[in-house]
Order: structure tokens, then C-alpha cells, then sequence
């Protein structure tokens, strides 16, 4: 059988090998890590998805591979195999207090730090606790001495590494900042019906639906209706490309960086089944178990600092994509009504477009159509 690289969102997006975690003739059962990617997001651990032995490895660290790329040849010898894998696993469970989970680049990275992995009980962050090269990191700055000093004229300064999610987003940020011209359409939206409703959802029927929730879903309407905003630039053809999915990415903030994961054709989900999904991804994002499906394939983002709070920011835009939208923390404000002020919910709502693509009067059309839809959500059926 050979396992090839899964779909990854955008046919054209390559990903690099980082790590190969296995050999030829190597024992492996299903859902074992046999390979480290890195996308333009993030690393993302590849399981195998059957059980078997390694007959063949067809790529080599470094290499740039596309999905449906053939990755390695498995043998389904079940019997054997099961024997197998039990015999490992029995070893295993024998020596379970010198088990280390690394791959070779880390273990080759233990041995030029002098750091003896069967010794010292590191505890690994990786998917299983499989140890990373960050763990060796931390394990040299906790266990160190006699720190380096360095100085400058000011005073001591200490020198720290960057671990792979904040320097993949650094190059990409910066590549998209100095690339893409950036316009920012600031406006706010009276949200107090829609927080009414909220509450009332909650107490009928016991569940609780955040507003991005329905921020998600009503820019799925909107970028039907907005078909621009649903495109992206492929720059080495000089070409658009209008797509006909709405995959909309949500900008999430973990322990290490900033993950953008993916919830898939929007449009064909109602409001609950988009809450449930974003509660399970956004979980699986904290948590560092996200798939390689997971952070491809966005054609829209939405960045929500609501619970953080501040009145307005310029997001960034993805290189893939042509806006995105910002959103700030809501407050009760008095509004007048023409006859007397009247405390409403208001909230900061911000988008960044291509000015390349999309134009101002284009811009302001699509945030007023979702403020409509935000003032009152029934539009939502009629989109």
C-alpha cells in the first residue's frame, strides 16, 4: 500500500518534510506519527492510517511535496505484523522507564548537546509525548548553570530561540505586510438584539452559541453575495481565482504562537453545527492535535480579540486570500433613538482588504451587509 500526502486544502500548496520518524522495516501500527510536515502555518504531525511495515521510503527530508504525493510503501502482512507489534509493544512495556519517544533529528540534536535522553526524564510537548527539538531547548535554558551573559551599552541582555510556529508566522506576516497594500475599513454594529437572542438560545435549549459563531456563518453569506472577497491572487500566473467553497479560518492564540485553523464549507452548516465544530477545533488547537486539514484551505479569516478587549486594529491579511476580518471588544454605549438615548450593545467591527482587488466602495458594501445581518440575524435565512 502507499500512503500518499492527504488533501491539504489548495491543490497548489506544498508543505516541507521536517522529520521522517521511521525506517525500512520498521513495525508501525495505525495512527503512529511516521512523518513531521511543515505547512505555512505550522508543523503538523502525519499518522499512518493502516498498520504494517515499512517496505519503502519515497521522500527525504527537505523535500517539497504536494497532496496525492506518494510518501511511503507499507506491507499489510496483518498476522505478522500484529505478532510483531506485539513483541515491540511487550519490550516496551518491560522497559517502559527508559522508553523515549524522538525522532532522529532530535535524538542527533540530543547528542551534539551532550543531553543523554534515557538519563534524563524530559517530558516531550509533542503528539504520544514524543520529544521535540523545543524540549531540548527549554531543558538546556532550565538546566543551565552558568547562563551566558551578553551586553550591550544599555545593560545584560539574554539571547532566545524561536520556536517553529513564531517563525514561520514572522515570515509570512512580514511577507504578506510588505506584499499585499493594506486598507483598514473601521465601523460598528448595534448587537444588542442579537445578544438577546443569544441568551435566549441558551435558556430554551441549554446551549451556549458564542457571536463568532454567528460571525462565522454570516460571513459565509457575505462572501456569496461578495464573491471578490472569495478569491485569491496567484501571483506567479498573474492570475484570480474565484473559488467555489467557503472555508473560513478563525485566528486562535496558543501556548506557542498563532494557529489558524479551518472550518470547511461554512455554507452548507447551520449556526449549531458551526458552534460545535468551532468548540472542537479550537480545542484540538490548544491542545497542539491539530490535523493537516485543519490549517489549509481558508478562504476568509476572521480575528476576534472581543474577549481581550480594544477599539479598533488592522489584522493582517493571508497571502492566499484578499481580507480579513477584525473584531473588537463589544460596550454598552447610549444611543440616541430620535427621541431619548437608549443603552445599546455596540460592537467594533474592522476589515482589511487588497486594495489591488478590492476597492473602497466594494469594502464598505461588504462590512454594511454584514452589519445588516448582525442587526438582525433572521436575514441570515433569507442568504
Amino acid at each position: 500500500m502507499i500512503i500518499e500526502l492527504p488533501e491539504i486544502g489548495d491543490i497548489n500548496k506544498k508543505v516541507e518534510v521536517i522529520e521522517i520518524l521511521v525506517k525500512i522495516d520498521d513495525y508501525v501500527k495505525k495512527d503512529d506519527i511516521i512523518v513531521v510536515l511543515e505547512s505555512e502555518k505550522a508543523t503538523i504531525d502525519l499518522p499512518t492510517p493502516k498498520s504494517g511495515k515499512i517496505k519503502k521510503i519515497l521522500i527525504k527530508e527537505g523535500d517539497k511535496i504536494y497532496s496525492g504525493n506518494s510518501i511511503i510503501e507499507i506491507e499489510e502482512d496483518i498476522v505478522n505484523v500484529n505478532k510483531k507489534i506485539n513483541k515491540i509493544d511487550l519490550k516496551k512495556e518491560n522497559n517502559k522507564n527508559i522508553t523515549v519517544h524522538a525522532g532522529p533529528s532530535v535524538r542527533l540534536m540530543a547528542r551534539k548537546l551532550g543531553i543523554d535522553l534515557e538519563k534524563n526524564q524530559i517530558i516531550g510537548t509533542g503528539k504520544k509525548n514524543r520529544i521535540l527539538k523545543e524540549d531540548l531547548q527549554d531543558f538546556i535554558k532550565n538546566n543551565k548553570k552558568d547562563k551566558k551573559s551578553i551586553s550591550n551599552n544599555f545593560g545584560s541582555i539574554e539571547e532566545k530561540n524561536i520556536n517553529k510556529i513564531l517563525s514561520i508566522n514572522a515570515k509570512k506576516l512580514h511577507e504578506s505586510w510588505i506584499t499585499i497594500p493594506h486598507v483598514t475599513h473601521f465601523d460598528e454594529v448595534d448587537i444588542t438584539k442579537l445578544e438577546e437572542f443569544r441568551k435566549k438560545i441558551k435558556y430554551e435549549r441549554g446551549i451556549k452559541i458564542t457571536l463568532l459563531s454567528f460571525l462565522i456563518k454570516i460571513c459565509s453569506c457575505a462572501l456569496k453575495k461578495f464573491k471578490k472577497f472569495n478569491m485569491s491572487y496567484d501571483i506567479k500566473k498573474n492570475k484570480i481565482l474565484l473559488k467555489k467553497y467557503i472555508n473560513i479560518s478563525i485566528a486562535i492564540n496558543t501556548s506557542k504562537g498563532l494557529l489558524v485553523p479551518v472550518i470547511r464549507n461554512v455554507d452548507e452548516k447551520n449556526i449549531i453545527d458551526i458552534a460545535i465544530e468551532l468548540k472542537n477545533l479550537t480545542k484540538r488547537t490548544l491542545l497542539g492535535k491539530n490535523k493537516l486539514e485543519d490549517l489549509n484551505g481558508s478562504c476568509f479569516t476572521i480575528s476576534n480579540l472581543g474577549s481581550i478587549g480594544g477599539k479598533g486594529f488592522t489584522p493582517i491579511i493571508n497571502n492566499s486570500e484578499l481580507g480579513i476580518l477584525g473584531i473588537g471588544k463589544s460596550k454598552i454605549k447610549p444611543i440616541w433613538n430620535g427621541k431619548k438615548f437608549k443603552p445599546k450593545i455596540i460592537l467594533p467591527i474592522f476589515i482589511s482588504y487588497d486594495h489591488r482587488f478590492i476597492n473602497g466602495v466594494y469594502a464598505a458594501k461588504f462590512i454594511n451587509f454584514i452589519i445588516k445581518l448582525l442587526i438582525d440575524i433572521r436575514n441570515v435565512i433569507i442568504y
